[in-house]
């Protein structure tokens, strides 16, 4: 059997305040997720180092 999680929109900051905190943590409907801004660009990612597990932030 196959799970399909539809993709979900989650407000997390404007690129302004993301530039200024440097990274916004966010709890996804699965896991948590490290939201990050370089320059003008934004970026996400799994909160958890893929080596240990523990938390990024």
């Amino acid at each position: 059997m196959t799970t399909v999680i539809e993709p979900a929109a989650i407000e997390v900051a404007d690129l302004v305040t993301l530039q200024a905190r440097g990274v916004v943590v966010v709890k996804g409907e699965q896991r948590r997720i490290a939201v990050f801004a370089d320059g003008d660009e934004v970026f996400a990612v799994e909160n958890n180092c893929t080596h240990m597990g523990f938390p990024l932030d």
